[in-house]
């Protein structure tokens, strides 16, 4: 490889990272985003209509 191509490629290393790094975080927030719903609907549903125990 030359200077030039491993510098490329120390680049396109990075924003992989950085990319991978974002979409972690991203699905982090949407997987609580989505357990807060969950867990408020099912709230919800036992406020409405009580399960029997």
């Amino acid at each position: 490889m030359t200077y030039i191509g491993m510098q490329r490629y120390e680049i396109i290393q990075q924003e992989r990272n950085s990319a991978d790094t974002t979409y972690k975080e991203e699905l982090v927030f949407y997987s609580r985003f989505y357990f807060t719903i969950l867990s408020g609907s099912s709230r919800a549903g036992k406020l409405i209509k009580p399960q029997p125990s």
